[in-house]
């Protein structure tokens, strides 16, 4: 995959930032078997991308048992863009690693022919985001630099900082993904979202409202400047997801309208 002068994402069967939010489809199962057996289903469905989420693994410190998933993982899925995520119990992951642990377990997804995207939280210990970005750069990676919080949406002026300073330290893609308190944290995100992506232009953002009331920020990324949507085949990896039929066709009713 490669990034564009103005920010596009280019791949073999996919464009990400024109046109319709690309959907990526989590996988979430704990042991290989169903992880490779999600995958093959993921393969029959309308997924653009895929997302690994590696803490949802229960063999996440073994790297001969990562390996052998993500080679599985690509068997069924050769065509689609994989996302390595490991997200830490500070931003609703299922496990918490080292600081050296974690790098570490960056460099191997870097590392990896199968691997396409590579997530990297913005607040990684340390401060090793932005080595670690220019780490999976120098190894032709795309990079994807996230931050979330699953109690509450930040002001304003700090999502706007947040994301600033993911393309500040280099990255691709610019996700942020909030947990509302109310209606108006909803439309709060979608509006620094689009404000933020006139502002820079030249990168992917992305950015979600999650649980039942954030849906329409999943679903309107189009007028707001988000470009991937998450959504399930064989389950959710964040409150709020829909099934990829839905999101599909509310997309593509927004699409049409707009147009």
């Amino acid at each position: 995959m490669e990034r564009l002068e103005n920010g596009i994402i280019k791949g073999p069967n996919i464009v990400i930032g024109e046109g319709i939010p690309k959907i990526c489809v989590p996988i979430t199962a704990k042991k290989e078997k169903d992880i490779i057996n999600d995958a093959g289903l993921i393969a029959k469905s309308r997924a653009d991308l895929i997302e690994w989420r590696v803490d949802c693994f229960d063999g996440c410190s073994e790297k001969s048992r990562i390996l052998y998933v993500l080679a599985g993982i690509k068997e069924y899925l050769p065509d689609k863009p994989l996302i390595f995520t490991f997200r830490t119990q500070a931003e609703g992951g299922y496990r918490q690693f080292s600081s050296n642990d974690y790098c570490k377990l960056v460099e191997l997804a870097a590392d990896s022919i199968e691997t396409d995207i590579v997530d990297i939280e913005l607040n990684t210990k340390k401060m090793m985001a932005e080595p670690l970005i220019k780490m999976a750069h120098e190894k032709g990676k795309i990079v994807i630099a996230s931050n979330h919080d699953f109690q509450q949406t930040p002001g304003d002026e700090i999502i706007a900082k947040r994301l600033e300073k993911m393309d500040e330290i280099g990255a691709d893609i610019l996700k942020v993904a909030y947990m509302p308190q109310t209606n108006l944290d909803v439309l709060r995100l979608m509006n620094i979202t689009a404000k933020i992506k006139e502002k820079i232009n030249d990168k992917i953002l992305v950015s979600m409202s999650m649980g039942g009331c954030g849906v329409i920020s999943r679903l309107s990324g189009e007028i707001t400047g988000s470009a991937i949507t998450f959504a399930s085949v064989t389950g959710t990896s964040a409150p709020g997801q829909t099934s990829i039929e839905e999101a599909i066709s509310v997309m593509k009713l927004v699409h049409d309208k707009i147009i």
